[in-house]
């Protein structure tokens, strides 16, 4: 019966296996075995390594997210809760356009830097005397009346030839545009 069900050769191969029982017995039968265990261990120490950046990277995560909320609630977003959700709301952001934005900013710069000139000409304006203003206005009216009574002879000299000139002008314009005009009529 037992060469029926096959319990010889279980148990031949039990006897075989059985120095491989012991670890130290397969370490001595195996030669790959200390490779492989040389390489259990390394791979065991990067994964502790791998652990302990992941729970350091988690702790940096929730303090992100402590800063982040308050500016996506600015923004009328919330923290997503899961990679799905954070890859939607990254994709929200990366696709929103912030040219308008940038544009109103830019508007508003110049705005303040003329508000700026302003606030600064007024403040000179304050600062200035009215009665050295005025006396200034006097003394410039008199220079330039000084100067019109000293060149105005040449001024109405210098006009009346430049009203020959243009009426000379004036008369071989119309001679010219009325040889034009038979010109175009011939064609």
């Amino acid at each position: 019966m037992s060469e029926l069900l096959g319990l010889d050769r279980l148990d031949a191969l039990e006897i075989g296996l059985e120095p491989v029982r012991d670890l130290r017995n397969a370490r001595k039968i195996a030669k790959s075995y200390d490779d492989v265990d040389r390489e259990a261990r390394r791979l065991d120490g990067e994964l502790e390594r791998i652990r302990s950046q992941l729970v350091e990277v988690e702790r940096l995560l929730a303090i992100n997210r402590a800063a982040i909320e308050p500016a996506l609630a600015a923004l009328g977003l919330r923290m997503p809760g899961d990679d799905i959700a954070r890859s939607e709301l990254q994709r929200a952001l990366a696709s929103s356009s912030e040219e308008p934005d940038l544009i109103d900013l830019a508007d508003k710069r110049r705005q303040l830097t003329v508000l700026r000139r302003v606030a600064a000409q007024q403040a000179r304006i304050r600062d200035i005397n009215p009665s050295a203003s005025e006396l200034t206005l006097r003394t410039a009216q008199q220079e330039a009346d000084a100067w019109r009574t000293r060149y105005q002879s040449d001024i109405d000299a210098a006009l009346v030839s430049v009203r020959g000139y243009t009426a000379i002008l004036s008369w071989k314009l119309q001679i010219i545009l009325a040889r034009l005009l038979k010109l175009r009529s011939t064609f």
